[in-house]
Protein backbone atom coordinates (compact mmCIF):
# COMPACT_ATOMS: atom_id res chain seq x y z
CA UNK A 1 0.00 0.00 0.00
CA UNK A 2 1.33 3.36 -0.85
CA UNK A 3 1.02 6.68 0.16
CA UNK A 4 2.88 8.49 -1.93
CA UNK A 5 3.73 8.61 -6.28
CA UNK A 6 6.90 7.37 -6.85
CA UNK A 7 10.18 9.01 -7.80
CA UNK A 8 12.92 8.39 -9.70
CA UNK A 9 16.11 9.94 -9.41
CA UNK A 10 17.08 12.17 -12.95
CA UNK A 11 19.74 9.57 -14.27
CA UNK A 12 19.96 6.04 -14.02
CA UNK A 13 22.40 4.30 -11.21
CA UNK A 14 26.10 3.60 -12.02
CA UNK A 15 25.56 0.41 -13.62
CA UNK A 16 22.57 2.16 -15.64
CA UNK A 17 19.54 0.63 -14.35
CA UNK A 18 16.60 2.65 -12.41
CA UNK A 19 16.21 2.59 -8.94
CA UNK A 20 12.38 3.82 -7.05
CA UNK A 21 11.10 5.43 -4.57
CA UNK A 22 8.03 5.18 -2.60
CA UNK A 23 6.33 6.44 0.93
CA UNK A 24 4.22 3.48 1.76
CA UNK A 25 1.38 3.30 4.68
CA UNK A 26 3.84 2.85 7.11
CA UNK A 27 4.92 6.11 6.57
CA UNK A 28 8.21 5.24 5.92
CA UNK A 29 10.49 5.39 2.46
CA UNK A 30 10.93 1.96 0.75
CA UNK A 31 13.28 1.53 -2.02
CA UNK A 32 13.73 -1.23 -5.41
CA UNK A 33 16.02 -1.28 -7.77
CA UNK A 34 16.48 -3.36 -11.14
CA UNK A 35 18.85 -5.96 -11.02
CA UNK A 36 20.66 -7.64 -13.93
CA UNK A 37 19.62 -11.16 -14.49
CA UNK A 38 21.38 -14.01 -14.92
CA UNK A 39 22.33 -15.40 -17.14
CA UNK A 40 23.71 -12.46 -18.57
CA UNK A 41 23.94 -13.47 -21.75
CA UNK A 42 20.15 -13.21 -22.02
CA UNK A 43 20.51 -8.75 -21.18
CA UNK A 44 17.29 -9.41 -18.95
CA UNK A 45 16.97 -7.09 -16.09
CA UNK A 46 14.55 -7.82 -13.39
CA UNK A 47 13.12 -5.76 -9.83
CA UNK A 48 14.71 -6.63 -6.24
CA UNK A 49 12.83 -6.62 -3.47
CA UNK A 50 11.72 -3.88 -1.78
CA UNK A 51 13.66 -2.74 1.07
CA UNK A 52 12.40 0.00 3.91
CA UNK A 53 14.66 2.74 4.70
CA UNK A 54 12.74 3.88 7.99
CA UNK A 55 11.68 6.86 8.80
CA UNK A 56 8.15 8.77 9.26
CA UNK A 57 7.48 11.42 6.92
CA UNK A 58 4.54 13.27 5.91
CA UNK A 59 5.79 13.58 2.31
CA UNK A 60 6.62 12.03 -0.51
CA UNK A 61 10.83 11.25 -1.38
CA UNK A 62 12.60 13.63 -3.32
CA UNK A 63 16.05 11.58 -4.44
CA UNK A 64 18.70 12.72 -6.29
CA UNK A 65 22.21 10.92 -8.09
CA UNK A 66 24.82 12.52 -6.77
CA UNK A 67 27.95 13.27 -8.23
CA UNK A 68 30.20 10.52 -6.83
CA UNK A 69 26.88 8.27 -8.70
CA UNK A 70 25.31 7.15 -4.89
CA UNK A 71 21.84 8.33 -4.15
CA UNK A 72 20.43 10.43 -1.36
CA UNK A 73 16.94 10.56 -0.40
CA UNK A 74 15.02 13.50 1.16
CA UNK A 75 11.68 14.36 3.24
CA UNK A 76 9.42 15.99 5.07
CA UNK A 77 9.37 14.26 8.42
CA UNK A 78 6.34 13.97 10.62
CA UNK A 79 8.49 16.79 12.99
CA UNK A 80 8.52 19.21 9.50
CA UNK A 81 12.08 19.43 9.77
CA UNK A 82 13.90 18.18 5.86
CA UNK A 83 15.11 14.62 6.58
CA UNK A 84 18.51 12.80 4.86
CA UNK A 85 20.32 9.73 3.66
CA UNK A 86 22.53 8.67 1.68
CA UNK A 87 24.44 5.90 -0.29
CA UNK A 88 28.22 5.01 0.38
CA UNK A 89 30.13 2.54 -0.82
CA UNK A 90 31.87 -0.53 1.38
CA UNK A 91 33.89 -2.91 -1.40
CA UNK A 92 32.07 -1.96 -4.05
CA UNK A 93 28.48 -2.23 -2.43
CA UNK A 94 26.08 0.52 -1.67
CA UNK A 95 24.84 1.17 1.38
CA UNK A 96 22.46 3.65 3.46
CA UNK A 97 23.89 6.09 5.70
CA UNK A 98 21.22 6.90 8.83
CA UNK A 99 18.43 9.33 8.34
CA UNK A 100 19.98 12.87 9.46
CA UNK A 101 18.27 15.81 10.21
CA UNK A 102 18.42 18.98 8.21
CA UNK A 103 16.25 20.98 10.25
CA UNK A 104 13.79 23.28 9.91
CA UNK A 105 10.47 23.81 9.86
CA UNK A 106 8.73 23.46 6.54
CA UNK A 107 5.14 23.40 4.79
CA UNK A 108 6.20 20.93 1.80
CA UNK A 109 8.22 17.84 0.70
CA UNK A 110 11.44 18.84 -0.66
CA UNK A 111 12.80 19.20 -4.25
CA UNK A 112 16.12 18.44 -5.24
CA UNK A 113 18.60 19.41 -7.55
CA UNK A 114 22.02 18.52 -8.10
CA UNK A 115 24.26 21.31 -9.17
CA UNK A 116 26.98 21.05 -11.87
CA UNK A 117 29.59 20.54 -8.91
CA UNK A 118 27.85 17.19 -8.21
CA UNK A 119 26.73 18.67 -4.74
CA UNK A 120 23.22 19.03 -4.23
CA UNK A 121 20.69 21.96 -3.43
CA UNK A 122 17.36 21.43 -1.31
CA UNK A 123 14.70 23.93 -1.67
CA UNK A 124 11.40 23.77 0.36
CA UNK A 125 8.11 26.15 1.33
CA UNK A 126 8.65 27.40 5.02
CA UNK A 127 5.90 27.87 7.07
CA UNK A 128 6.16 31.47 6.67
CA UNK A 129 5.41 30.82 2.96
CA UNK A 130 9.09 31.85 1.51
CA UNK A 131 11.01 29.73 -0.43
CA UNK A 132 14.34 28.25 1.52
CA UNK A 133 17.40 26.44 -0.03
CA UNK A 134 20.20 24.49 2.05
CA UNK A 135 23.09 23.68 -0.16
CA UNK A 136 25.78 21.23 0.33
CA UNK A 137 29.15 22.36 0.22
CA UNK A 138 32.52 20.60 -1.02
CA UNK A 139 32.96 18.34 2.12
CA UNK A 140 29.37 16.79 1.75
CA UNK A 141 27.81 18.40 4.42
CA UNK A 142 24.89 20.66 4.38
CA UNK A 143 24.85 24.69 5.50
CA UNK A 144 22.81 26.68 7.05
CA UNK A 145 18.92 27.06 5.60
CA UNK A 146 19.12 30.88 3.35
CA UNK A 147 15.55 32.13 2.19
CA UNK A 148 15.73 33.32 -1.50
CA UNK A 149 16.07 36.65 -0.62
CA UNK A 150 19.40 35.76 0.91
CA UNK A 151 18.79 36.05 4.51
CA UNK A 152 19.63 33.46 7.04
CA UNK A 153 17.34 33.03 9.91
CA UNK A 154 17.91 32.77 13.48
CA UNK A 155 18.59 29.51 14.97
CA UNK A 156 14.80 28.65 15.62
CA UNK A 157 13.70 29.51 11.91
CA UNK A 158 10.52 28.95 10.43
CA UNK A 159 11.48 27.03 7.20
Amino acid sequence: MLASAPRVPVALNTVNLLEIFVRASDKAYWHRCQIASLPSNEREVDWNEWQSLGGVFSSGPATALNGDGLISAFGRGADKAIWWKSQYLIDGVPKWSNWISLKGITSTGPAVNVRGDGYVDVFVRGVDKQIWLKSQDNNGTFGVWRSMDGSVPAESFAC
